[in-house]
């Protein structure tokens, strides 16, 4: 059986009718993988914020995930305080996102694309590459400037807009006037203030106040109560500020260009082909899963569910976030016997143990490619099931074996039952029934 490309959790919702005096049950479908690449990430409260191609907005909260399309064109920036949000892309769009409610109005500012945005919860300073727009939630702009640099990125820390334009750095004010703070010797990625001292990322490295302090090839920066969070390559950083020393924070497994502080010392961050993952203590958890083709996917028996892709990974979705491990095999099918995730691979057996995430091979003297199905087993001291063309064979985690003959060619077997072409059959303790 082969999934669909995009993965869905549905949701069992007991659905009250008092008036009725009955009990009705209703489903909540949850789309939970994403194509398109991501381009800016914010977070506001508990929430994840992020916006992409084809006007795409999602937002992660624990437990719950919701995807909507806000635009018909790409989507750049996005910038949040508390449950509002402005949003700007191409084609001059600019739309007011209510997170809240989980609503949206759309506004056109200009023919120009924008490129980014910062929000104080009262105004909104928007950038294209050659102007400024100062604008008000509910499509109002109050005012456009010229700028005679391009502009890649608007911030706004500790009360103070600042615009990063080539090699310089500016201050934008409310009603629009601009003022250099530094000049750099390299084009500048962001800038922004935090504690106290303007930082900015260039190409070259890492500046303070307009002294480099961090050479090295950089391509997100974001403030961290200690210092600086900075992305190189895959991996997340920590400029300390305190102890003048870079940390390692976490390696990622799949590229992301947008980095953001997540509550205490967790990391969100956004990417290409819908990445948006968390990092906690060095872990990493996926907030969506990865656009591919899926194999299998079984209860895990505690609220959760784990699914497999055809390239080997596999993903535990609990608790609104998913836990990843890589198999070294094609997983065909999966069960949970004896606290254990059971794998049949198209090479091996595999036993995936969640509490410590450690993946095994398990030596037997069957030919997982023979069999078509697994589940636990129901004979005692014997940990799955497989079934297949030949019969079904009981399998302990040391490897012994009890084969059986059911007669005819299984394709499909759960706890206690198998069936095949033309025949069904009832796995008891002791025998097996056709």
């Amino acid at each position: 059986m082969k999934y669909q490309l995009t993965i869905a959790i549905i949701l069992l919702i007991l659905v009250f009718q008092p008036a009725l005096s009955q009990e009705g049950y209703g489903f909540r479908v949850e789309q939970i993988t994403v194509s398109s690449d991501y381009s800016s990430i914010d977070v506001s409260g508990e929430a994840v914020i992020a916006v992409g191609k084809s006007g795409l907005l999602t937002v992660w909260r624990p437990g719950r995930v919701d995807h909507t399309t806000i635009a018909t064109s790409d989507l750049s920036s996005i910038s949040c305080v508390e449950s509002l949000c402005i949003v700007a892309g191409k084609g001059g769009i600019v739309s007011d996102v209510d997170i809240g409610r989980m609503a949206y109005k759309s506004y056109t500012l200009s023919k120009k694309d924008l490129l980014s945005v910062a929000f104080d919860g009262r105004i909104a300073v928007i950038a294209a590459s050659d102007e400024l727009y100062i604008y008000r939630p509910g499509g109002e702009v109050m005012k456009a400037v010229q700028s005679r640099l391009k502009i890649s990125r608007i911030t706004f820390s500790e009360g103070v807009f600042i615009a990063a334009a080539e090699k310089t750095a500016s201050k934008v004010s409310p009603s629009g006037d601009i003022e250099k703070i530094a000049d750099y010797t390299s084009n500048l990625i962001t800038a922004f203030r935090h504690r106290g001292s303007v930082w900015a990322l260039a190409a070259d490295g890492l500046y303070m106040d307009g002294s480099r302090i961090l050479t090295g090839s950089y391509t997100a920066a974001a403030p961290h109560p200690r210092g600086i969070l900075l992305l190189s390559g895959m991996n997340i950083q920590l400029y300390d500020a305190i102890d003048r020393q870079v940390k390692h924070v976490a390696t990622v497994t799949r590229q992301v260009g947008s980095i953001k502080l997540y509550g205490g010392d967790r990391v969100v961050a956004s990417g290409p082909a819908g990445t948006l993952l968390m990092v906690s203590e060095g872990a990493q958890n996926m907030l969506t899963a990865p656009s591919g083709e899926y194999s299998t996917a079984v209860d895990d028996g505690v609220g959760g569910v784990y699914v497999a892709m055809k390239s080997g990974l596999i993903l535990r979705y609990s608790g609104g976030a998913f836990t990843t491990y890589v198999l070294g095999d094609e997983p065909r099918r999966m069960t949970v016997s004896g606290g254990l995730v059971a794998i049949l691979g198209s090479r091996s057996l595999w036993s995936l143990n969640p509490a410590t995430g450690e993946l095994a091979r398990v030596e037997a003297p069957v030919k997982p490619s023979d069999f078509n199905d697994i589940a636990p087993s129901v004979r005692t001291g014997y940990w799955i099931t497989l079934a297949g063309p030949n019969g079904i064979v009981d399998l302990t985690l040391d490897g012994q074996v009890l084969p059986a003959s059911v007669g005819g060619k299984l394709l499909a077997v759960t706890l206690g039952y198998a069936v095949g072409e033309k025949i069904a059959a009832i796995i008891t303790g002791e025998c097996f029934v056709a």
